[in-house]
């Protein structure tokens, strides 16, 4: 097994050892979100809901283990970890997913239409068996070419990546945003190929893309917290269109949370793709997607899915 993937799994299943019993009852929600513009619909909806405290972080281990420890009460996260989480624990759940859109395919030298062009070439991708791994495998399968094979495969942490795609030793990387914005502000070599949005409309035959986050929490917490979750997925589909006609208030109301100057932020606005969904409709997406990748989920999962609208 390699170091990646190890580091992948320990990310992603260690948090699950530090689920422990009832923690004393705080007045004050705490949400979690990550470092990125994709986030920022999120904290807009957080400011108009009340006792709630919105938390930018970096470190994805640490804010799962947070989150499983139920010192988090709603973590926004990959959909696929709360598909991990819910194998471990039963008892998590999904109550949205409101992002279809980050993930762009980047090129060293010329621009690409199809994953043909890179035959015989290296693409980069962040962790063995993960989501952006899995897809990146379909299609580049769909092609009709082996993976790693035809098209050799390595791993390497987003900022790794980044880095060998800048040097040319790496041909191409899918990239999630803000890194995408940051390294075509540079100049030099990297060129911007296509989205993985885009690619996998084309093969699906639909203009939704495919869930990639999503927001997590307990079932103990959803059923004491149901006009609260209502209430949060209307102020986010406010802030989801907020943040679609007016990118720079948006960007305004938000910027003070990372570290990155307006420009980047709203170009990774405007490639990123909101699409918000919930309850018997996203499962239905989620399930289509898995199917799609062929790789179908249990029916036993629908049960992570909220009958929240």
């Amino acid at each position: 097994m390699s170091l990646l993937k190890k580091t992948f799994l320990v990310c992603v299943f260690l948090p699950l050892l530090f689920f422990c019993g009832e923690k004393k009852k705080r007045e004050t929600i705490v949400i979690y979100v990550p470092a990125t513009p994709a986030s920022i619909p999120v904290l807009i909806a957080g400011s108009q809901m009340p006792n709630t405290s919105c938390v930018v972080f970096k470190n994805h281990s640490q804010a799962h283990q947070l989150f499983l420890n139920k010192e988090v009460d709603i973590l926004f996260t990959g959909l696929s970890v709360g598909l991990i989480f819910f194998e471990k624990n039963s008892q998590i759940r999904i109550l949205n997913s409101y992002v279809t859109g980050v993930t762009h395919l980047l090129t060293y030298g010329n621009k690409i239409s199809n994953f043909s062009q890179l035959k015989g070439k290296t693409i980069i991708v962040p962790f063995e068996n993960s989501p952006i791994d899995e897809l990146t495998r379909f299609f580049i399968e769909r092609e009709g070419l082996v993976y790693g094979k035809d098209i050799k495969v390595a791993y390497a942490l987003p900022n790794g990546a980044k880095a060998l795609l800048e040097t040319g030793k790496s041909q191409a990387a899918p990239l999630p945003e803000p890194l995408v914005s940051v390294l075509l502000s540079k100049p030099g070599p990297v060129t911007y190929s296509f989205s993985y949005y885009d690619y996998y409309n084309k093969i699906a035959q639909n203009a939704k893309g495919y869930p990639q986050v999503a927001a997590l929490l307990r079932a103990d917490f959803s059923g004491e917290k149901k006009e609260y979750l209502e209430k949060l997925n209307y102020e986010l589909r406010a802030a989801i269109q907020l943040t679609r006609e007016n990118p720079d208030e948006a960007v305004r109301l938000t910027i003070n949370q990372f570290g990155l100057s307006a420009e980047i932020m709203k170009k990774a606005l405007a490639r990123s793709v909101f699409h918000f969904n919930s309850s018997d409709s996203l499962a239905r997406e989620v399930y289509e997607y898995y199917r799609t990748i062929g790789k179908p989920l249990p029916e036993k999962t629908r049960e992570i899915f909220l009958a929240i609208p």
